[in-house]
């Protein structure tokens, strides 16, 4: 019985060393569960990219991408460790979403393209989501012009941002 206990748990752990789960490091902060909202008008903005930008944190990513509810719940990243929450502090809140211009040809359309061809086809999708109009203004995905903070406290944060009023800002500015 104990041979098979010992078992279990060697390859328990062997299961967590190569699925990529790490030790938590010594230096990784605090964290207290986030949860951003992000909708324009009361409709939610799915596939958002929420990052939080601390100019006092160094070597972490926060960071999340909303739901089809418009919700983010953020996590951290230092190393290989990861976890749900988000450091004590005040942050700058960058949101971003790229469009998005599918691949519509055909498993025949697809075959024999040499390695240029299909390059230049990738290349024209991306210059198509280019061309398209942004459903979050670039202003809000840049630490040096987004106006939205969050001061995350050692409790549950939860805030909702209302993109509606930037996008107006813009569209009023010559």
């Amino acid at each position: 019985m104990k041979v098979r206990v010992l078992i279990f748990v060697f390859l328990f752990e062997l299961f967590f060393v190569f699925s990529g789960c790490t030790k938590k490091p010594a230096d990784f902060p605090l964290i207290y569960s986030c949860l951003i909202t992000v909708v324009n008008n009361d409709k939610p903005i799915e596939g958002a990219t929420v990052t939080l930008n601390y100019e006092t944190i160094g070597a972490v990513t926060v960071t999340a991408i909303t739901d089809s509810r418009g919700i983010a719940k953020i996590k951290l990243f230092q190393s290989s460790y990861s976890a749900v929450g988000a450091p004590v502090g005040k942050a700058k809140i960058l949101l971003r979403k790229m469009p998005f211009v599918p691949d519509t040809r055909t498993e025949e359309e697809k075959k024999g393209k040499s390695i240029d061809e299909e390059e230049a086809y990738k290349q024209s999708l991306l210059d198509k989501a280019d061309a398209m109009p942004r459903e979050i203004p670039d202003s809000l995905g840049i630490a040096s012009t987004t106006p939205l903070t969050i001061e995350i406290q050692n409790k549950p944060n939860i805030l909702t941002i209302d993109i509606s009023k930037y996008i107006q800002e813009k569209s009023n500015t010559p």
